[in-house]
């Protein structure tokens, strides 16, 4: 199974995560973002989206990072990880969504002000747009943290 990645991308980052969890064994093929290799006819072919990561097994190709967590934690046995059950799988899911909705985007503005526009130039973070992203990422640790409470995890399969 081949996971076309960035080493330093989060969403690289939580499937090889999970994958090395539930102990599937990933051949990874580096696709250097900066370069534009993600923008190549050839990787598009595998994601019309020019984004990371992409998963193939056999004649299976997934993109969007979830979506591979959850195809990996079903077909590979991951049971720890995801729940046949309704309720929980959904819970699963929510927290899932959650993230790539709402955490992602307050935390990937951030990274590309602060870490990603120095890198290229030297170029200063822009705190009008980091501002909102720091204002919508604390209050998503706010959510996290209240749905906490006094659990390990958000959300449990077992």
């Amino acid at each position: 199974m081949r996971l076309y990645h960035f080493p330093t991308s989060p969403n690289c980052l939580k499937v090889r995560a999970v994958a090395y969890e539930i102990g599937v064994e990933l051949e990874l093929a580096t696709v250097n973002i900066f370069k534009s290799e993600s923008r190549s006819a050839a990787f598009r072919a595998l994601n019309p989206n020019g984004l990371v990561p992409v998963l193939v097994d056999r004649d299976f190709v997934l993109w969007e990072s979830n979506a591979i967590l959850t195809y990996l934690a079903s077909r590979y046995g991951g049971q720890a990880l995801i729940s046949a059950d309704a309720r929980r799988r959904a819970d699963i899911d929510r927290w899932l969504h959650w993230e790539s909705a709402h955490m992602g985007p307050a935390i990937a503005k951030v990274a590309f002000e602060r870490c990603v526009k120095p890198m290229f130039g030297g170029k200063q973070a822009s705190e009008v747009a980091v501002s909102p992203a720091l204002s919508a990422f604390e209050q998503n640790c706010r959510v996290l943290e209240t749905s906490l409470g006094d659990k390990e995890f958000v959300t449990s399969s077992l």
